[in-house]
């Protein structure tokens, strides 16, 4: 808006010329203001849009940690139906994972979107098991406020073997 100003401001002066050089300057620095400008705007959107993302990623994991003390309670009262059912429960409750010599597990599909990711071992043991959440146009960031054994937990339940 200054640099619209500024160039409003010089045209008008009669006693003045100014190059075209001089103009076409302030054009492209008026253009890199524009540009700043959405910019910043698109940093607020990427924020709300990380913003749904995480909190999509907590309702995963309270899920997960969720399911897991139901399974825990189930066997310490040796209920031996309901634990199959949880054991059911945990074997469906992914859209997918994917293998390499790390691993993801799809919890949310789109935006946003949730995954248990990490590493595999010599023998295709999970380990470093994070869990992530992104929304569209933005990287995988990790959701830190979890417990790591339970998100280990869930990804031992998964065969990563060749």
């Amino acid at each position: 808006m200054i640099i619209k100003q500024l160039l409003q401001d010089l045209s008008y002066k009669k006693d003045k010329k100014i190059s075209r050089h001089a103009k076409g300057l302030l054009l492209a620095m008026e253009k890199d203001a524009k540009t700043l400008d959405l910019e910043i705007i698109d940093n607020e959107k990427n924020e709300k849009e990380l913003s749904r993302a995480k909190d999509c990623a907590k309702g995963c994991y309270d899920y997960i940690k969720e399911i897991f003390e139901r399974y825990d309670k189930a066997r310490e009262e040796e209920n031996e139906k309901e634990s199959e059912n949880i054991e059911t429960e945990l074997d469906e409750s992914d859209y997918g994972q994917s293998i390499d010599k790390t691993f993801s597990i799809i919890l949310a599909g789109g935006g946003p979107a949730v995954r248990i990711h990490g590493d595999l071992d010599d023998d295709n043991s999970p380990y470093n098991v994070r869990l992530q959440y992104q929304d569209w146009f933005t990287s995988w960031e990790d959701y830190k406020d979890v417990d790591s054994s339970i998100l280990e937990r869930f990804a031992e339940r998964h065969y990563f073997g060749e």
